[in-house]
């Protein structure tokens, strides 16, 4: 499969993260002229409206310099324009990327008893023991603040995405306050095996 993004596709996205900064569609000449203000006020820069009108189609479309996407870029908060192309070719990668395929594990797929392995950045390594109702045991921990015997709701774990678990007891069997949770894997996620 093709990943590859084209220059269309690319302007595109930078039109609508534009309009995402802005915080409205630009679709009539007031909202150009309010647009060319706004990136003057946020960049110091200047873009007409014609040059805007041009980029978004309102007349007809032709190329914008490299300065043109640059300034736009910038407005929407990236550095330049290659700068926001890198950064959506390198996403675009990621998600067509067959490696980056999600797996998923509900507490309806695990029967009571089931060990799962959960690890996450940088060292961390939590062993797990289904128990049924969607709660996990803790039966081991490495490098991480959960501690054997405590119990967690869990009704799914998402490969590669933070893990929310709703604390149900603590290690000494104590009930805890409903708002008691512990996120795993906040920044790069979380990954699970069932052993």
């Amino acid at each position: 499969m093709d990943t590859e993004m084209t220059a269309e596709e690319l302007e595109a996205l930078l039109r609508k993260e534009v309009e995402q900064t802005l915080g409205m569609p630009v679709r009539t000449p007031k909202d150009f002229d309010l647009l060319s203000n706004k990136i003057y006020e946020k960049t110091h820069e200047q873009i007409n409206s014609f040059t805007l009108k041009r980029f978004y189609g309102y007349i007809d479309r032709g190329r914008c310099s490299h300065a043109t996407l640059d300034i736009l870029c910038r407005f929407a908060g990236y550095h330049d324009w290659l700068n926001f192309v890198h950064k959506k070719k390198e996403a675009n990668a990621a998600e067509s990327s067959s490696e980056e395929v999600t797996s998923v594990l509900t507490a309806d797929q695990l029967q009571p008893g089931d060990l799962v392995k959960l690890t996450w950045q940088p060292d961390r390594e939590v062993l797990v023991r289904y128990i049924g109702d969607g709660c996990l045991s803790i039966l081991d921990s490495k490098n991480s603040k959960l501690r054997a015997g405590e119990v967690y709701q869990c009704s799914i774990i998402v490969n590669k995405l933070p893990l929310v678990l709703k604390g149900v007891k603590d290690s000494q069997g104590n009930i805890l306050p409903a708002a008691k949770a512990y996120v795993c894997g906040k920044k790069n996620g979380v990954t699970f095996k069932v052993l």
